[in-house]
C-alpha cells in the first residue's frame, strides 16, 4: 500500500501543478476520493475522513450544494460506510441520506 500512497501523492501533486494549488475540479476530487478509499482500506480512518471531506467539498463547489451526481453520491456512500465501521451511526445515516 505504501507504493499506492506514493502514486496518489504524485497524482495530486501533478494535478495541483497543472490546475493550480487552489483548483476545484472533478479530477482532483476523484483522486482525493480514491485516496480516501485507500486510507479506509488500511484502517487509516482520520486520513480517509479528511480525503473524503476534501472530495465532497470540491464536488459541491463544482456541482452546487443541491447537486445530484453519481460521483458525489458514491463519495457520500463511502463516507457513510467509513462512519458506520467506526460506530458513528448517526453520521453514517446522514451521509447515506444525502446520497439518496
Amino acid at each position: 500500500y505504501k507504493e499506492a500512497h506514493d502514486y496518489f501523492q504524485q497524482a495530486l501533486d501533478m494535478e495541483r501543478h497543472v490546475y493550480g494549488p487552489d483548483a476545484q475540479n472533478t479530477k482532483l476530487a476523484n483522486t482525493l476520493k480514491n485516496r480516501g478509499a485507500l486510507c479506509a482500506k488500511q484502517d487509516q480512518y482520520k486520513e480517509a475522513h479528511d480525503y473524503y471531506q476534501q472530495a465532497l467539498d470540491m464536488y459541491w463547489h463544482v456541482y452546487g450544494p443541491d447537486a445530484k451526481n453519481s460521483k458525489l453520491a458514491s463519495t457520500l456512500q463511502n463516507h457513510g460506510f467509513l462512519c458506520a465501521t467506526q460506530g458513528q451511526y448517526k453520521e453514517a445515516r446522514d451521509y447515506y441520506q444525502q446520497a439518496l
